[in-house]
């Protein structure tokens, strides 16, 4: 990374870096004899900017950033319980950004912010003969907002929030499941292609007025307006959220509240045609909470929160008028839960916090189906993370996470299928069973030398310090009678360097 001021240039200054990932020039040597790689996973991205301030309240920014995610993975055998899915994956990922950023405070009480940038990017993956996606974008993407003070108790925001994406896509996949019909052998399913050129939209704008009545309370209305062009819907979205200050100063005592509507519009491949359901509306949100923050010393705060999300509109698998695959509105469901942290604030030699989530999500297809955990439901959620320094450049720092195990549909054993001479999976109760729990801590040692013109770091890194086999799937023989854990990675340690002159 390089950051300086422009030769020629007065008032303007540049700021430069790249990363590139290495992991293609020793994860053979680790590879599973199971896979080889005609391409080994490459990885970098890049950012050039330039910046300088046209007058003394304002700042404009120019540059372009850019990222390449190339991998090509050969099993040297192909599923047993699936052999369609062919025995290759490759997945190539492209990005680039030319984007603007001018801010201007231009006087005590108006401010203006606006972002604007235009790009380009590349999407190819293939799995086996089963699917391939060939896809280029030109998203055009514009935010902005006006802040304005109208007085000591009002304050306004206001700002368009504009998407619009230029396509041409070429997508062979397979179809999906018919209601309530078995996952099974992907072989034995029509392809469905999607090739076409074209433009969808996606403009917004909010609002917002923020109100001190009181040097104890905030009152924070909003609202927000979107539009999806897919679908050709619009979606308004109120909120409300408000804080009040029970006792000032030190040992601060506040409540907090908020209620508030969120939209998101269908997934793409959800809407177009022969994927999915053109007529589908935004999935829907009601989110409302309510909390106590309480500072017990100065560098030592508490947080308790309880919320709730009731969920309706929500895309689900349905069969379309004419009984082929599609998606309908008719899902719904819920949130709710209690999130608690005790932080221990920055400024001092210590900082860290301890925040515990306590959840549940609940989804239904259809008004006449039984209700069900979520996919990604996880009822216990701990992090603790500490960093301490110990002086004369020396920081160390851990961080640990508990998580209950997500939910899974298991495999009641196997039916043949003679049209493909493969099992496939007979499902039990959906999301009957969990995954083991998730837990692991990660260990970072750093050690600064400064010098009278450059600083130098060095660190060891730790993850899954005791080399923790963490579930994060379960995979079946091919007969779906025997089940098996698939985990994730295990202990990696890194040591780097760093270097600022």
């Amino acid at each position: 990374m390089l950051r300086g001021p422009v030769p020629l240039a007065k008032g303007w200054s540049f700021n430069f870096g790249a990363r590139r990932s290495h992991i293609d020039t020793w994860i053979g040597s680790v590879l599973s004899k199971d896979a080889g790689f005609r391409t080994a996973p490459v990885y970098y991205d890049w950012q050039a900017f330039a910046e300088t301030k046209p007058t003394s309240r304002s700042t404009f920014r120019i540059g372009m950033f850019g990222s390449d995610d190339r991998l090509d993975v050969i099993l040297k055998n192909a599923s047993t319980s699936d052999p369609g899915m062919g025995n290759s994956f490759s997945d190539e990922t492209r990005t680039m950004r030319l984007q603007a950023i001018y801010r201007n405070q231009v006087t005590d009480g108006l401010s203006v912010n606006a972002m604007a940038s235009v790009g380009l990017d590349r999407e190819f993956s293939e799995v086996g003969a089963l699917s391939s996606v060939k896809a280029n974008y030109v998203p055009m993407i514009f935010r902005g907002d006006l802040s304005c003070r109208l007085s000591d108790k009002f304050l306004v925001r206001i700002g368009p929030d504009v998407i619009v994406y230029q396509f041409d896509a070429n997508v062979l996949s397979i179809s999906p499941p018919e209601p309530g019909e078995m996952e099974g052998s992907h072989s034995n399913r029509p392809m469905l292609r999607y090739d076409n050129q074209g433009y969808f939209t996606a403009p917004a704008a909010f609002a917002e007025l923020e109100w001190t009545p009181t040097s104890r309370a905030k009152v924070l209305f909003g609202g927000r307006l979107d539009y999806f062009s897919l679908t050709d819907t619009w979606d308004v979205s109120p909120r409300l959220n408000a804080r009040y200050d029970l006792h000032q100063g030190r040992q601060r005592t506040t409540v907090k509240a908020g209620v508030g509507m969120f939209y998101e519009p269908p997934q793409i491949i959800q809407a177009i045609i022969p994927f999915g359901t053109p007529s589908l509306k935004s999935n829907r949100s009601v989110h409302s909470s309510i909390g106590l923050e309480q500072e017990v010393t100065k560098q030592v705060e508490v947080s308790v929160e309880a919320f709730h999300k009731y969920l309706d509109n929500l895309v689900v698998s349905a069969q379309n008028a004419d009984g082929s695959n599609g998606f309908s509105n008719l899902g719904r469901g819920y949130v709710y839960g209690t999130e608690t942290m005790v932080r221990w604030k920055p400024g001092g030699r210590f900082f860290g916090w301890i925040a515990y989530t306590l959840s549940r999500s609940v989804r239904q297809s259809a008004p006449d189906q039984p209700e069900r955990v979520f996919d990604f439901d996880q009822t216990h959620n701990l992090t603790v993370l500490g960093s301490y320094d110990l002086g004369r450049g020396w920081r160390v720092g851990s961080k640990f996470r508990f998580v209950s195990g997500n939910p899974y549909t298991p495999c009641e054993g196997g039916i043949l299928n003679a049209a493909s001479g493969s099992y496939e999976c007979v499902q039990g109760v959906p999301n009957s069973r969990r995954i083991p729990i998730f837990h692991q801590l990660d260990v970072r040692v750093d050690k600064t030398w400064s010098f009278e013109h450059y600083n130098l770091t060095a660190y060891l890194d730790v993850q899954n310090v005791y080399n923790r086999a963490n579930a994060e799937g379960v995979s079946y023989n091919y007969r779906y009678t025997t089940p098996q854990w698939q985990t994730g990675l295990p202990i990696i340690p890194s040591l780097g360097v760093r270097g600022e002159f």
